[in-house]
């Protein structure tokens, strides 16, 4: 009978699972144990494991059988204690001091083991007789539950990340005695509400107020000299922008930061009105959500940088006749932005001008502009031969040859487009996150197809072969490798009528050790092949291009070329193509 007991104990342990509403068979009531049953845990005891790292649990059996089922002790918290500086539990310290080069004065950073649960943090002037006047890197970041902290007049130096992502942080007191504030030093600080910039203090560095988002006024005083580009990405708050009259550097006007000549605008806000006599706008609206419009003056000449990054409720801007230049990531993230009309004035334009504007709809060029025009919603270059940008509705012309990187990026409302014969290269990104795009049908000129192209559209349909993804043309459905199908495969097989290979295809196979690129493959694009588990490679002689970086981080062997030596020559490669790679590996040939 004991034997028998313990053997339905064991199945009854193993059969049962922790959740509390799992049916449960253990034994009959003749053997004294309960019939089939639901879980049920009332009487948790603590399991007193709470430490300055985690959360304490707490542990029941179950009322009818064996069974435990673990949980968080609510009543617990995973973190340090502290009294006079000191954790009672751990025995570390609040701050650590470290002794500088000169052995004159000392960095303090909080203590890094554990969590802080602080609410106020109060640094001392000296320690062990000497001063403290450095903040390092990282010294007071990533602090969840510290709201305020005050720093001791003598502290010169406050230096990168220092205070960077510290969430819940309203409140820093800094003395006049810091010169030199560091990169981002307040960057992802969202519930900063104000800040009081020191006296000895004169140049506000790039990032230090990135994503401060609780930040509703600036007011820089009359000691700043240079301010950083960048310097306040992301104030989504901010109302009032203001400068000391007697600043030499410079001054504000209705809400927006400019040069003192009145030239150049480096910041604005929901409020702002530019006056006429601007030049250049850099990244000054750059995170503002809340902007829905805005007037540009006829004497702008430039957009530069992310000036309107992030701009969600920005719905239609005009951009004045004399504009000649529209940097990178100008309009990136409008999401309202529905249509935009470039001037004949435009002479200049970067990348992802308009990345991630979900609704553009319409894109529409002056006809007089001498470098740019557009047909059926696409932005052109003159001779039509490049498309710098497309929209939820175009439709590429039959001329076209390349699609420039990130071209329809983000572009939400895009479900189908039509790759026309001419097109030979798609750069990278260039239908990134178009999510509602199903098929898309490959030209068989395509001679290039760069990395990330297809990248989260999630409903585009491939074909699969070999534990890889393809696209076809309209005579080969293994036209051009993709992606992985399965990135954890050891094995992977490339379809002999392949002719592309795009960047960044192989990039997750990490457990694939050797692979054969078919004879018909003509082109191998940037990181195709970095896989930090690719031994061997052995590549076709119908190559005719290598792109950059194209087997970065590969611990490679064994690199065969099927082809001579002369052949191997007369391919063309990226300047940087071998770049990553062994630098003991050696090419082998075979002959025709």
């Amino acid at each position: 009978m004991k034997k028998r007991f313990i053997a339905v104990l064991l199945t009854a342990v193993v059969g049962c699972t922790s959740s509390a509403f799992a049916g449960c068979t253990v034994g009959n009531d003749n053997d004294g144990t309960k019939p089939e049953h639901t879980h049920s845990f009332t009487n948790y005891v603590s399991n007193n494991d709470a430490n300055c790292y985690t959360q304490g649990t707490k542990t029941a059996q179950c009322d009818y059988c064996y069974v435990k089922d673990t949980i968080p002790d609510e009543t617990t918290v995973g973190g340090h204690v502290f009294s006079d500086g000191v954790c009672v539990k751990c025995h570390n310290p609040l701050l650590e001091y470290t002794l500088g080069e000169d052995g004159e004065s000392y960095s303090v950073n909080i203590t890094k083991t554990g969590i802080c649960f602080e609410k106020e943090i109060t640094v001392p002037a000296e320690y062990n007789g000497k001063p403290v006047t450095t903040i390092p890197e990282h010294g007071f970041s990533s602090l969840f539950h510290t709201e305020k902290i005050t720093l001791p007049e003598g502290l010169t130096t406050i230096n990168d990340y220092a205070f960077a992502y510290s969430k819940v942080l309203k409140e820093v007191s800094i003395p006049d005695s810091v010169e030199k504030i560091g990169f981002d030093a307040f960057g992802g600080c969202e519930s900063l509400q104000s800040f009081t910039f020191p006296r000895n203090l004169t140049e506000i560095e790039t990032s230090l107020f990135n994503d401060c988002k609780s930040l509703t006024a600036v007011n820089i005083p009359e000691w700043i000299t240079r301010i950083n580009l960048n310097a306040f990405n992301g104030l989504s708050s901010l109302e009032e922008i203001t400068v000391s009259a007697d600043n030499t550097a410079y001054k504000s006007v209705d809400n927006c930061l400019l040069t003192k000549d009145g030239k150049t605008m480096l910041l604005g806000c929901k409020n702002s009105r530019i006056p006429d006599g601007v030049e250049v706008i850099e990244d000054a609206f750059y995170g503002c959500v809340s902007l829905k419009q805005i007037t540009l003056p006829q004497s702008l000449v430039e957009l530069g940088g992310f000036t309107f990054y992030g701009c969600e409720a920005l719905e239609s801007i005009v951009l004045p006749t004399n504009l000649k230049v529209i940097a990178r990531h100008t309009f990136d993230g409008c999401t309202s932005l529905k249509q935009i009309h470039l001037p004949a004035s435009l002479q200049e334009i970067e990348y992802r001008l308009f990345a991630d504007c979900a609704n553009l709809d319409k894109i529409t060029v002056d006809p007089n502009n001498a470098k740019f025009r557009s047909i059926d919603n696409c932005l052109l270059s003159k001779d039509c031969k490049i498309l710098y940008e497309g929209s939820n509705k175009s439709v590429i012309p039959h001329v076209v040859e390349v699609i420039s990187d990130q071209a329809f990026a983000g572009r939400k409302g895009l479900q189908s487009i039509t790759l026309p014969a001419s097109i030979k290269q798609i750069g990278s990104g260039a239908f990134y996150g178009c999510e509602a795009l199903t098929e898309v049908t490959l030209p068989d000129g395509l001679e290039r197809l760069e990395g990330g192209i297809f990248t989260e559209c999630p409903n585009l349909k491939y074909n699969v072969y070999g534990n890889m993804k393809y696209l076809g043309s309209a005579t080969n459905p293994y036209f051009a490798l993709i992606s992985e199908e399965d990135r954890y495969a050891t094995s992977y097989e490339i379809h002999q009528d392949t002719k592309i290979i795009s960047g960044r295809a192989f990039e997750w196979c990490n457990k694939v050790e050797s692979l054969t690129v078919p004879d018909g493959v003509i082109y191998i694009g940037l990181f195709s092949f970095s896989c930090d588990s690719l031994k061997e490679i052995s590549l076709g002689k119908s190559l005719q291009y290598i792109d950059v970086f194209a087997f970065y981080d590969s611990p490679l062997t064994k690199f065969e070329f099927r082809g001579t030596e002369e052949e191997w020559n007369l391919i063309e490669k990226s300047h940087q193509w071998s770049d990553g790679m062994p630098q003991n590996l050696t090419i082998t040939f075979k002959n025709n």
